[in-house]
């Protein structure tokens, strides 16, 4: 259930550039149903490999941009930043 979750959020962020919370009610009541055991282990794991093709493929065309060490970088500095104001922590 996890994996599939994650892997529909990845499909999603390399198609529209973004996460949709909530997620929509039909998509979860699947989603437990699979973690409940009530759909069968072979659809499953069928239609996760289906969808982890559609990612490495989504990869090679997606219009975000590349993870450099640059923008790595760039995003630690902004989320330490943030997580500082977050808990009233002062600078060194």
């Amino acid at each position: 259930m996890h994996a599939l979750r994650i892997v529909d959020e990845g499909v999603s962020l390399l198609q529209i550039s973004k996460l949709e919370f909530p997620l929509d009610p039909i998509y979860v009541k699947r989603l437990l149903a699979i973690k409940r055991g009530e759909v069968n282990f072979t659809e499953v794991r069928d239609e996760l490999d289906k969808k982890l093709v559609m990612l490495k493929e989504l990869e090679l065309t997606t219009k975000l941009p590349a993870a450099t060490p640059e923008l790595k970088q760039e995003f630690e500095s902004w989320l330490v930043k943030e997580l500082r104001k977050y808990y009233e922590i002062k600078p060194f």
